[in-house]
């Protein structure tokens, strides 16, 4: 779960921020466990990762890209919004590269 932290003058409140239950937002949400688990233990390191890039409304953006913790770009590549599923075909995208509208869904 994401906490956000609201500053007033009189107190700290710490309120849950949850996500709508789109298929992009619970990936999101499993992998965000996975990561504050693996904090935890000593001697796991993460370095490379996968955060899903969601939309508002909890679905897949049509970029996504792999994070990284040593300073490079993570490799990207084009999925179909309602799945998150690479798009057959297509390759990884390179620099800046945008991924074309989705023809199907």
């Amino acid at each position: 779960m994401i906490f956000k932290q609201a500053v007033h003058p009189s107190c700290i409140n710490i309120q849950p921020v949850t996500f709508s239950d789109g298929p992009c937002h619970i990936e999101l949400q499993r992998a965000l466990d996975k990561i504050a688990k693996s904090q935890q233990k000593p001697g796991d390191k993460l370095t490379k990762f996968y955060l899903p890039n969601c939309d508002k409304h909890g679905f897949y953006k049509a970029k996504q890209c792999e994070s990284s913790l040593e300073g490079q770009r993570g490799r990207c590549w084009c999925v179909s919004s309602w799945n998150g599923k690479r798009i057959l075909g297509s390759s990884d995208l390179t620099g800046d590269s945008e991924c074309q509208q989705e023809l199907t869904h």
